[in-house]
């Protein structure tokens, strides 16, 4: 509200009448007309100089009122709160903004403690900053959190009056630029903490300068300390030396010379260990106004458990196929080899319904040993294919321990007697009775009959098989068995133990083989810290040699 400090002449002269009555009388001095009237009209000048500066005062005093509006005006509607505090912390004077930052109404702020709009873990912050501008007289900063429902965020800015001894406040609401700070604070830790995990480094790479500057993950997966030399050489000496000059000649002609982005898988070692690893490069080139490379920007990701779990999935990715093919394959004999046993059954079955009452007691007698021996045949390969599906699924027992070789050999030879007699073949076995082997017994049983019985099929009437051993080292037995059969080529040799290659042939008198016997030979000696080999040649015979851990 404006003030009228404008004076009413009828009361100014009163006034002015008051006062000259007041002073004491002067004498009255004689002077003449002319001096006078002079002395009129100097009364009458000096009176309306006085007029004229009335007028002046009356003018510059209403100009003062306006800019004093002004300022009010100006000072209540700030953007920024304002705010005049004692040496105690009591709100003088404030304008509209800074009432509205402390949601309260200003008549009830005037004359109270700031103090007690401010949250208590920000109070020993202020009590300082306020106590430092009145001792120190330095102006200060600080920031400070309200009570109010917003918990509104301040900064505040104070100085020191040095008229009116008060401190001059000045207040900016940071709320909005602090949440926005905590935010980035917090993306930025998931990044760091996600490139942790992820195992991804970065790096800005001056190609003027030919230098590179790389976060600290990405040192940690080079194994590089602040010292190492971040240079285009130095990043060629971090590389694997098969994948050097194959990165080198990428770089500079793929991705600097044709401008392309940089995408790569390649192997390092790391410079603290020695340590391989792969590693997966990604990487933005920055041209400048003339379309010349300046920067390539990019991230490098340790990607070696990648590249094991791959291998590991290739590897039981072939695992699979071979033992698919494995599958294949036995079913594949499984058809075969059953289909020749019962269909000489089935004949043979057929006859002696259809022609019984024909036939004499010798050829009764003849059906009965050829069901016999198909029968034996189908016995002997369905046993064979369960051992070898209990040492596919590791059910194949074994329980090694020190035994005597010679009546293992002797016990496993009973069932090949009869038929190397039939075909005349003598068997001869060659073994210190004092030889002993750390085996299981049932395990080298099997062996030793499977391949004693291979023997006997393929070696002709009349032919010799000898089963001999001897210590080739102190801590391994050499079983062999030879004999003057009919020999194999090395190609037959080759696949012998392998189930996806057809290797079964009739013996020398027609014996049925599956190839089955071998490889379940081969299996149980492998897994069992054996080895067997196969010397052959055709027409001359064949030896396989088994060896066995000895004494332990």
């Amino acid at each position: 509200m404006k003030t009228d400090h404008r004076t009413d002449p009828e009361i100014l002269r009163q006034r002015a009448e008051e006062l000259v009555s007041r002073r004491p009388a002067a004498a009255a001095a004689q002077i003449s007309v002319s001096e006078a009237t002079r002395l009129i009209h100097e009364l009458e000048v000096h009176q309306a100089e006085l007029e004229l500066q009335n007028e002046e005062l009356r003018h510059s005093w209403a100009e003062a009122e306006v800019a004093a509006d002004k300022y009010a005006e100006l000072y209540d509607f700030a953007p920024l709160g304002y705010m005049s505090l004692s040496e105690k912390g009591e709100i003088i004077e404030l304008n509209l903004c800074a009432s509205q930052m402390l949601e309260k109404d200003r008549t009830r702020l005037k004359h109270s403690q700031f103090s007690f709009y401010i949250a208590g873990e920000s109070k020993p912050v202020f009590n300082q900053f306020l106590q430092k501008i009145f001792n120190h007289r330095i102006n200060q900063t600080c920031e400070v959190i309200m009570t109010n429902s917003s918990l509104t965020c301040l900064h505040l800015a104070g100085s020191l009056s040095e008229t009116k001894g008060h401190c001059l406040l000045t207040m900016v609401d940071i709320t909005g630029s602090k949440q926005a700070e905590i935010k980035l604070r917090e993306s930025e830790r998931m990044l760091r903490e996600s490139q942790e995990v992820a195992r991804l480094g970065s790096y800005i790479w001056d190609l003027s300068e030919g230098l590179w500057i790389s976060s600290k993950i990405l040192d940690d997966i080079f194994g590089i300390d602040e010292k190492y030399t971040r240079s285009f050489e130095g990043w060629a000496q971090l590389i694997h030396p098969a994948w050097r000059e194959i990165m080198r000649d990428y770089v500079l002609m793929e991705v600097i010379g044709k401008h392309s982005k940089f995408d790569k898988e390649y192997k390092i070692v790391r410079q603290d260990n020695g340590q391989e690893c792969w590693v997966h490069g990604l990487g933005q080139l920055e041209l400048d106004q003339q379309d010349q490379p300046v920067r390539l920007i990019g991230t490098i990701t340790d990607i070696s458990k990648r590249k094991l779990v791959e291998a590991e999935l290739k590897l039981k990715n072939q695992q699979l196929m071979a033992a698919n093919a494995e599958k294949d394959k036995f079913f594949s004999i499984l058809a075969h080899d059953l289909r020749s046993p019962f269909n000489a059954f089935l004949g043979l079955t057929r006859i002696m319904v259809e022609d019984l009452p024909s036939l004499t007691s010798e050829e009764i007698q003849g059906i009965a040993l050829s069901m016999k021996n198909s029968a034996t045949n189908l016995f002997n390969l369905l046993e064979n294919l369960l051992d070898w599906a209990r040492i596919q699924q590791g059910l194949m027992p074994f329980n090694p321990e020190e035994i005597p070789l010679l009546p293992i050999v002797n016990d496993s030879l009973s069932m090949a007697r009869e038929p190397a007699m039939i075909k005349e073949i003598e068997l001869i076995v060659d073994i210190p009775g004092d030889l002993i082997v750390f085996t299981d017994t049932n395990v080298l049983q099997a062996v030793i009959r499977n391949i004693v019985s291979n023997a006997v099929k393929f070696t002709p009437r009349g032919g010799t098989i000898c089963i001999s051993a001897d210590t080739t080292d102190p801590s391994f037995v050499e079983l062999s068995v030879k004999d003057t059969g009919i020999g194999m080529t090395q190609a037959m040799i080759d696949s012998l133990f392998r189930l996806d290659v057809q290797t079964s042939r009739k013996g020398t008198e027609g014996e049925h083989s599956s190839g089955l016997g071998l490889l379940i030979c081969n299996d149980l000696i492998e897994k069992h810290s054996g080895r067997l080999r196969v010397e052959s040649e055709v027409g001359r015979g064949s030896t396989f040699y088994i060896s066995l851990p000895g004494k332990v």
